[in-house]
């Protein structure tokens, strides 16, 4: 996913969450922050879907939205444990004040 993508999804969650009042709890929200980040990659893929092509013709009448290719978000758990997880604390650190 777009970095920027991801830092908008992330940004929006954190504004849910008092930032300076819960320095150092961030792995109480990990079980939240992972099922919030599948639902919202779930919901990017079927807007993407929007856009898909329904099949390799190129006329007209055979495309739906604009035609262009569909892409997939999907990570997977431990993917995003290992690493999406720790990049999260470390932005929660650097936005809350912490570090």
């Amino acid at each position: 996913m777009p970095e920027k993508i991801e830092s908008l999804w992330l940004k929006n969650e954190f504004s849910k969450i008092n930032l300076s009042g819960n320095q150092g709890k961030f792995k109480n929200y990990k079980a939240s922050l992972i099922e919030s980040f599948k639902n919202f990659c779930s919901e990017l893929n079927d807007l993407c879907s929007l856009f898909a092509s329904d099949s390799e013709d190129d006329n007209e009448e055979n495309k739906r939205g604009i035609g262009l290719k569909k892409i997939e978000f999907i990570y997977e758990d431990s993917t995003l444990d290992r690493k999406k997880f720790n990049s999260w604390k470390k932005l929660w650190e650097l936005w809350s004040g912490k570090k």
